[in-house]
């Protein structure tokens, strides 16, 4: 091991020392669960964290208050969710690209004018019109 790898590892421990009693316990608990996993299931976590590490510090904000928002959802909401992600997922890439730019221009047009209130657009959902 190289003397840069020794510090590495002494300064983790080190973090890890300092952190609450609960936290450890929680890190401890992960690592289990991720010992349990199989090569291929590991092999995509690092993959994910490989894939985080690039993001800019906006773009995780953005995935750190989509997830804060899932979390605060009832189940009802989260199927909801569900169901639009999954017939997303089975459009076909023109279709997407399309619907994309719609909404980009939905926004432009709509960044001229005042945006209605969640309130609005909930009682409008309501109304019997279909979106």
């Amino acid at each position: 091991m190289t003397p840069e790898q020794k510090t590495k590892i002494k300064n983790r421990y080190e973090r890890f020392k300092s952190m609450p009693p609960e936290k450890r316990e929680k890190i401890r608990e992960n690592w289990k669960r991720y010992k349990q996993l199989d090569d291929s299931q590991r092999q995509a976590i690092r993959e994910r964290h490989k894939r985080w590490k690039n993001l800019s510090e906006e773009q995780k904000q953005q995935i750190r208050e989509r997830h804060r928002r899932y979390q605060n959802m009832t189940p009802e909401q989260r199927e909801r969710l569900k169901k639009k992600r999954k017939k997303w997922q089975n459009l076909s890439p023109e279709r997407k690209q399309q619907l994309r730019e719609k909404y980009r221009k939905q926004r432009l047009r709509n960044s001229d004018s005042p945006q209605p209130s969640k309130q609005n657009l909930r009682r409008r959902k309501g109304s019997g019109r279909r979106n």
